[in-house]
């Protein structure tokens, strides 16, 4: 290349010019691009004349345009020249293979003892393969999974290699990793979220590993959960974070393809709620004993607080009924009609007793109650009462009445034994001379 001095910018390629020495004829120019992985440039003029001398020059050019020519040389052709380059094609792609067949030029009368396959990725180094003159296709194969890959062929025989064939490009099969829905892949609780990794579609590429980051949905600073996430791997974890928040959560898959990322946005559930049908665990609900046990608990205290309540409310029901049939059935037993007590007690007719007092000297008249007067009283105006019975009064006696009663027990009780005594004058029943100025007590 020239000079740093008089290149004035970033040399892009050379025009090469040939005609045959000592032709008044124009030069004949052919553009070759740099190389930048290679110091020295070179390249292949074709299509000569055998056993001829021919004059070439170069010329560099930039962004600016071509700068002037270079002093010339002179360089003969042999009589036979190195083969022809053939024509390369792609017959058919796998995700790890390309096959490829090619056609010797129709004018190359040379002898070809062998073919060079020349091959890269886009983002790998270029990688060759020798193969015999007798062979016109080869597969390539430990190739990259939907990657890109350019190709082109030399043809080589004792006099040297020829100029390379036009490059071709072809892809394996595959694509990078497609991105799943939001419902499908993340799972969230109060304090983490679980993310399916196998709801990620491969694209036809096995996916090596993932990356996950997380922060929360106000803040900028990415928080990395995991480096690097190898596969396989169906379900990954973030954990501590804070109930009834939202944040964002950033996925990038890795495959021999390409990477894609996958943002989402995704709201932790409240602290005191309870992810049904949304377990890390993927049990059934009989066999999740952390959450079947307080359930059962639970149930049996609300079976007993209600056994409880009814026995309670049954007995006090009870209770009740029993104080209001005794109310119902008290004054029956304590309340008698006058009639049923007129009925009890025995008929007597009016009879007067007498006895004396012993103290004071004195007589005393004790009338009993006429009970046909009462019964006819009864009968004619059809009224009743009722006689309450209660608590008996003490009876305050004094001394002289407490002897006058006792000596009339004794007369009343020797009367009836069979001494009969006359009844005393209507007079002397209810005074007596010597006491008329008393009252009776």
């Amino acid at each position: 290349p020239p000079s740093e001095e008089t290149q004035h910018g970033h040399i892009k390629g050379y025009y090469i010019g040939y005609r045959i020495s000592q032709s008044p004829e124009n030069y004949v120019f052919k553009q070759v691009e740099t190389n930048p992985e290679k110091e020295q440039q070179s390249t292949y003029i074709t299509g000569l004349q055998p056993f001829t001398k021919y004059d070439i020059v170069v010329k560099a050019y930039n962004s600016a345009g071509a700068g002037p020519k270079s002093s010339k040389i002179t360089g003969k052709t042999l009589e036979t020249a190195p083969p022809t380059s053939p024509i390369v094609q792609i017959e058919s792609t796998t995700s790890s293979t390309i096959n490829i067949n090619w056609k010797k030029d129709v004018k190359d009368k040379s002898a070809i003892p062998e073919y060079t396959i020349h091959y890269k990725s886009d983002d790998g180094d270029w990688k060759s393969q020798q193969l015999g003159s007798s062979v016109d296709r080869y597969t390539l194969t430990g190739l990259k999974c939907g990657s890109r890959y350019q190709l082109y062929m030399t043809a080589s025989n004792s006099l040297g290699t020829g100029e390379p064939s036009s490059p071709v490009f072809a892809r394996t099969q595959g694509a990078a990793p497609m991105s799943p829905q939001e419902s499908v892949f993340l799972h969230p609780n109060a304090t983490s979220v679980s993310l399916h990794l196998s709801a990620w579609k491969n694209g036809g590429c096995p996916i090596s590993h993932f990356v996950v980051q997380h922060r929360p949905k106000y803040q900028s600073q990415w928080i990395t959960s995991s480096e690097k996430l190898d596969m396989p791997r169906e379900i990954h974890t973030i954990r501590h974070l804070s109930p009834d928040r939202d944040y964002v959560v950033m996925v990038t898959a890795h495959s021999e393809a390409g990477l894609t990322q996958g943002e989402y946005v995704v709201r932790t559930l409240p602290a005191s709620a309870i992810a049904f049908g949304k377990r890390e665990t993927g049990l059934p609900f009989y066999k999740n004993v952390a959450l079947v046990v307080p359930v059962v608990v639970s149930s049996l205290v609300i079976l007993v607080l209600l056994f409880a309540i009814v026995v309670c409310f049954r007995k006090h029901s009870q209770d009740r009924r029993g104080r209001h049939d005794y109310d119902n059935r008290k004054p029956v037993g304590d309340s008698l009609m006058m009639s049923e007590m007129t009925k009890q007690i025995p008929a007597k007719s009016t009879k007067f007793s007498h006895y004396t007092c012993p103290a004071g000297k004195t007589d005393y008249a004790e009338p009993y109650t006429c009970n046909d007067s009462a019964a006819s009283r009864q009968g004619s105006d059809g009224l009743f009462a009722t006689i309450k019975r209660c608590p008996t009064r003490p009876i305050y006696m004094s001394a002289s009445y407490k002897q006058g009663s006792d000596a009339f027990c004794t007369q009343h009780s020797t009367t009836h034994e069979g001494s009969t005594r006359s009844e005393p004058a209507s007079n002397e029943k209810w005074s007596n001379p010597r006491n008329n100025s008393k009252p009776m007590r």
